[in-house]
């Protein structure tokens, strides 16, 4: 009696599944759809269709299967992020009957559906969950966390009727000027304080011989005034 080829009904599997697909034995040869495989079994790591072909003394068999993720055993935490230093996270996986998240140090709970992470430097966090089913799905996030450079905080003088240009005006009375800077996804604060100086006036007498002259104020004085 010639071998059946059969791989089995279409397979749903826990996400991160690893299947082993079985054409059975009898056969002279096998050919799977990655055209590489020439063995009974094959291992197929990621959702998809498979195929496999075989031949026997009475001819050639070929059976297809397809193999899909349970979407309840999906976790997705998103994309990489940035965040400023200081700054918190909330992360929520929903679903499943355990949760474990690593690592725990920078976590408020290291086994809650729901965490909120404060990490002081950049961090790679992963959550492992399992369902009723046994299902245990993984998923990870890298956290980049940004340096908090720290507001900052200028004074400027002037003097009476000049004017000083602050945040793209120009300023020519005392006063305090506060502008937002944002970095990247950071936000800082810019304070400037404009003090405008009193006026001074000073009084000086130079004597000089007649004939002779004295430089003031840029000019050449040789009489008295």
């Amino acid at each position: 009696v010639p071998p059946i080829l059969d791989l089995g009904p279409d397979i749903i599997m826990c996400e991160n599944g690893v299947n082993v697909l079985n054409a059975g034995d009898g056969f002279l040869s096998y050919k799977w759809q990655d055209g590489f495989t020439q063995t009974q079994t094959y291992t197929a790591f990621q959702p998809g269709t498979y195929w496999v072909e075989t031949e026997d003394a009475c001819g050639i068999q070929s059976d297809t299967i397809t193999i899909s993720v349970d979407p309840a055993s999906e976790i997705d935490l998103g994309n990489d992020t940035l965040i400023c230093e200081g700054e918190t996270l909330t992360f929520s996986v929903s679903g499943f009957d355990s949760y474990q998240w690593q690592p725990a140090i920078s976590l408020d709970c290291d086994d809650c559906p729901t965490v909120i992470a404060s990490p002081v430097v950049s961090t790679q966090y992963t959550v492992s969950a399992t369902n009723a089913g046994g299902c245990i799905s993984t998923d990870t996030i890298e956290v980049l966390v940004l340096p908090d450079n720290g507001d900052l905080t200028d004074s400027l003088n002037i003097c009476e009727g000049d004017s000083v240009l602050v945040f793209g005006n120009y300023v020519s009375q005392t006063g305090t000027f506060i502008d937002t800077i944002v970095n990247s996804v950071c936000e800082y604060i810019h304070t400037v304080k404009v003090n405008v100086l009193d006026t001074v006036v000073t009084n000086d007498t130079v004597f000089v011989c007649e004939g002779d002259s004295i430089l003031v104020h840029g000019n050449y004085v040789s009489q008295a005034g």
